[in-house]
């Protein structure tokens, strides 16, 4: 039988995790790196629109086309990207995480306007708080909004890609995004 060299105290400590707590003081609660790469996502959106609107003056409602959509999805990633470095966030679904709270934003942006309008009244404009309110619904699929102007602008760049598929094609592609 071979002679272990662990001491008595690691051997305690293998036993019973609860007993290093006590003597080293608490173990750091673990965070989620996809969680806060999801928030991290969301700023980078919300600091992108901010951004927009106060230094190019541009009042951005939906998207126009894809030059559009991927200038905001490019500028986003960057500013979240810089986010996360600075306050030190890798693994595995960083960028997942990254990605999906950025095109969650994008998607929602509007209703946040609706519910919360004093708030982003301090961060953009009254005027700017008026035109959102105005022209878009409080509903995910508002015609007006992120989600409804992305997929129109995705669709019709897949179409222009492939060709020219038909009304039938469209229509079950269109559903099927619903």
């Amino acid at each position: 039988m071979p002679v272990s060299s662990a001491s008595f105290q690691s051997r305690i400590e293998k036993l019973d995790p609860h007993y290093a707590q006590a003597r080293y003081g608490a173990a750091p609660a673990p965070k989620s790196i996809f969680t806060v790469s999801i928030v991290a996502g969301v700023l980078g959106y919300l600091g992108f629109c901010l951004m927009e609107y106060h230094v190019l003056e541009t009042l951005r409602i939906g998207f126009a086309d894809i030059k559009a959509l991927a200038m905001v999805f490019g500028g986003t990633m960057v500013l979240a990207w810089a986010l996360r470095m600075a306050l030190k966030i890798e693994g595995k679904g960083a960028l997942k995480g990254q990605a999906l709270g950025a095109i969650a934003a994008a998607c929602t942006l509007h209703m946040g306007v609706h519910a919360l309008p004093q708030a982003f009244e301090m961060g953009f404009s009254p005027s700017w708080v008026q035109t959102v309110t105005s022209q878009t619904d409080n509903r995910l699929t508002s015609p007006e909004g992120g989600y409804a102007t992305a997929k129109m602008v995705l669709v019709d760049e897949w179409q222009v890609l492939t060709g020219d598929w038909g009304e039938e094609k469209v229509a079950l592609l269109l559903a099927a995004l619903e």
